[in-house]
């Protein structure tokens, strides 16, 4: 089991209490007996209950990553200077929504409560201000990334304009749910080096994606779920929009259910740079370092290298 693995703290306090019940039950009845030393009694049985529950939780799966693991390894991703396209290796994967809050952001997120299928929001500051209980259901659910103020795209941008799209959208992430994560998704993943410089000296970490599911090209929810399952495996990173009706068919019938049979622990991005980060030798490759099982469809405007190719 990774090291990091371990039970959510508010499990253990379940246990904690339940032991204390039992030792204190266990204190009284010593007291009681060693005071009425001649009175006969019957042998108490102590329950075994949170014996049992300390050992399933032990053993069981839940993961808990601290709130400065997670933010160590954003400060890993903005020190390389690269941005992530997807994980490592191993048997973790992540889902994201972009655009959100949207009107369908209840519908969203209750099918992901209910499956248990952890996600990462990148919303739009614009829809945030505008949708503040849609925003809240997000940042109950998962962590929230900034994804600009409207969908403008970076590159037509000049510097203080786009600190502005920037600045403006985190202002209303910590005014309204508290949320201050440092990281980041540029609207079509459009990118070149004026505005990775000025989102590396923000602070942000440039989270790209692996697999796109195409969701937001209005695709219908057959081919949206086939484009998520081919790029499904260790490691992948899979964009989709918080908005599309058919997005949600696309999970219900075909997405979960594949997830259910791959294998694959589904966490949260943050989560998955701490379980499964990225090696330098990945991030250097760009999105061709994506090799995890599947196809790896990649959209999006990416920016182009001194040598011509995409990256």
């Amino acid at each position: 089991m990774d090291k990091r693995r371990r039970p959510n703290p508010k499990l253990r306090l379940a246990v904690l209490v339940c032991g204390g019940f039992v030792l204190l039950s266990m204190v009284f009845a010593m007291a009681t007996s060693s005071a009425h030393t001649d009175v006969e009694r019957p042998l108490i049985e102590v329950s075994t209950v949170p014996t049992a529950m300390a050992l399933d939780i032990a053993n069981s799966e839940a993961i808990y990553i601290s709130p400065s693991e997670q933010k160590a390894a954003m400060k890993r991703i903005v020190k390389s200077k690269l941005p992530v396209f997807c994980a490592g290796t191993k048997k973790y994967a992540a889902l994201s929504f972009d655009d959100g809050p949207s009107a369908t952001t209840p519908q969203l997120v209750k099918l992901l409560k209910e499956e248990g299928i952890p996600a990462t929001f990148f919303d739009l500051g614009k829809n945030a201000q505008a949708d503040v209980p849609g925003l809240k259901l997000h940042a109950a659910y998962g962590p929230i990334g900034n994804h600009s103020w409207d969908h403008s795209d970076y590159t037509t941008l000049s510097t203080s304009d786009l600190k502005a799209q920037l600045n403006d959208t985190q202002e209303v992430f910590k005014t309204q749910v508290d949320q201050d994560n440092m990281f980041m998704r540029p609207p079509y993943g459009a990118r070149n080096p004026a505005t990775e410089n000025t989102t590396r000296k923000l602070g942000y970490a440039e989270m790209l994606w692996s697999a796109d599911s195409q969701d937001g090209l209005a695709k219908p929810w057959q081919t949206i779920a086939k484009n998520a399952i081919d790029g499904l495996g260790p490691g992948a990173n899979i964009l989709f929009h918080d908005g599309p009706t058919a997005t949600i068919e696309a999970l219900k019938r075909k997405i979960i259910p594949a997830i259910r049979k791959s294998g694959l622990t589904m966490v949260t991005l943050p989560e998955l740079m701490v379980l499964n980060p990225p090696s330098d030798e990945q991030l250097k490759m760009g999105a061709s370092g994506c090799s995890h099982a599947g196809r790896v469809n990649v959209s999006g405007v990416f920016m182009a290298n001194p040598e011509g190719t995409y990256r």
